[in-house]
């Protein structure tokens, strides 16, 4: 499969833990997490079809798993990086990517989230993350 939202070829799986890791809140994963992933399941195989693709060779139940765990996993270590981002206020993010002598910045040194609150946030959402992933049992 070609996975334009991480530029490569990639598992189908990663947009779609990418979509529940970055773009939904505890609340919605509570409520919706099951729906969503039989609904995607179910669009994944119905496309393969429309390809003229058997569904059932391609993408059986247990590899359609199998991907969607190791794809969560990569969205939450993607969210260690992506989330501080995401929350922090636009003072902390630092747009110059180059170091005095010249060399590129660690992605870990742009972003410098310092505010109090910004930072529960973000040990809310992580530790959410995590929970619902062992919960979920891909982790």
């Amino acid at each position: 499969m070609i996975d334009f939202q991480t530029a490569g070829i990639n598992s189908f799986a990663n947009d779609l833990s990418t979509l529940l890791i970055f773009c939904t809140t505890k609340q919605v994963r509570d409520e919706c997490f099951e729906s969503l992933i039989e609904f995607y399941f179910h669009e994944v195989r119905r496309i393969l079809g429309a390809f003229g693709c058997d569904p059932d060779k391609i993408l059986p139940r247990a590899l359609y798993e199998k991907h969607l765990k190791n794809s969560m996993l990569f969205g939450v270590r993607l969210a260690i990086f992506g989330l501080p981002v995401m929350l922090a206020d636009d003072s902390e993010i630092k747009v110059d990517m180059h170091k005095a002598d010249g060399s590129v910045k660690l992605f870990s040194d742009l972003v410098q989230v310092e505010n109090p609150e910004t930072i529960n946030r973000l040990k809310r959402r992580l530790t959410d993350l995590v929970s619902d992933c062992d919960k979920w049992g891909y982790i």
